[in-house]
This record gives C-alpha cells, structure tokens and sequence, in this order.
C-alpha cells in the first residue's frame, strides 16, 4: 500500500493536494516495471471521465499520458480509478493507481470544482507524486 500525493495545477499553480491510501501495481516498487511497477512520478495529460467505456477499467475514472522511463521502458494504459464493489485486497492492478469509490467520487467532484469547462474525456494538468 502507498500514499499517493496529486497535487492539481492550473496555469502552473497548485489549486490543492490531496492524499490518499492507494494501491498502485502489485507489491512492486519500480515504476518502470511495465503493468506492475508503481506508476512514475511526473507530470502527465489527464482525461477526466465520469463512465470510462473500457473493457478492464470501466466507469470513473482519469486516464493518465504515457510516460517514458530512464531504461527505455514506456508505462502505457495508466489510470487512476476504482472498482466495484470494493474490498481492501482491491488495491492490487496492474501498474493503475486504485481509489475506493468514495475517494475517486472526491476527487471527480474536486476537479470538476476546480476545472468547470473540462467536459468529459477533457485534459487537465497535473502534477502525480506516489510516495512511500
């Protein structure tokens, strides 16, 4: 289990920090273990949706850019979202970050305050630190 930091930019400012307990892949702590590792940390494009139409991660969720490793390796098909119904042992994914449901309807509604215009599947700018 980690604690995850997102810390919400708008036109290069913190608007807040929020924190969380998270799970974040499957024990392992190396974020360029590809659909297993944490996710890195860094800046990423998000997408906001309020019924993402995947087959694996459906519903709530924020769909998070690719983001390039030191070793060559690309972490790809990274989300923060959640799954239902919800138990503890439903912290492990494969490299996502994953939010209870109460946590992921806060943040939806948290970002949704902070950024009104985006629309569903809209960008926003954030900052993602996972952190011990």
């Amino acid at each position: 289990m980690s604690e995850l930091r997102l810390t919400i930019l708008k036109d290069g400012d913190v608007v807040k920090t929020l924190r969380y307990r998270a799970g974040s892949g499957d024990g392992s702590k190396d974020p360029c273990y590809k659909n297993h590792g944490w996710l890195p940390n860094g800046r990423y494009d998000v997408r906001m949706y309020a019924n993402y139409p995947g087959t694996t991660v459906r519903g709530k969720a924020f769909w998070l850019s690719d983001k390039s490793c030191g070793n060559g390796v690309t972490r790809t098909e990274l989300f923060i979202h959640t799954s239902s119904p919800w138990s503890s042992s439903r912290y492990y994914s494969n490299g996502c970050i994953k939010l209870t449901p109460t946590n992921i309807d806060t943040l939806y509604r948290t970002i949704h305050y902070h950024f009104p215009d985006v629309g569903e599947g809209g960008r926003l700018p954030f900052q993602l630190k996972v952190t011990d």
